[in-house]
């Protein structure tokens, strides 16, 4: 995902679902190493990137209702700005880890 891309609604949810696996995932593994760093540094970029995908899902929804009510002006250009900089934000945190989550799918 690229920032300022536009994702739909499901594919929030599904990705926030993915999220909160790998999360009880990475929590599984603290319990049997709760030292490792690296798991560590995992579950808390996890729990960052849930959060900002659970924002942008509460936005995209909140979009989702007032598209139906025809906005113009600041207000609806500082949503998209907010919701562009979120996307941000998650791809950042995303690459930041997505190389340590093969070790989730490891046997």
């Amino acid at each position: 995902m690229q920032g300022g891309e536009d994702v739909s609604i499901e594919e929030l949810a599904n990705n926030l679902s993915t999220y909160k696996d790998q999360l009880h995932q990475v929590r599984q593994l603290l319990d049997d190493d709760p030292g490792n760093s690296e798991y560590i540094d995992m579950e808390k970029e996890l729990e960052e990137v849930i959060a900002l995908t659970e924002e942008l899902l509460s936005t995209a929804k909140q979009n989702e209702v007032s598209g139906s009510n025809v906005e113009t002006g600041d207000d609806s250009a500082s949503i998209g700005f907010q919701q562009s900089k979120e996307n941000e934000m998650v791809s950042s945190h995303l690459s930041s880890f997505a190389h340590c989550i093969f070790l989730l799918e490891a046997p």
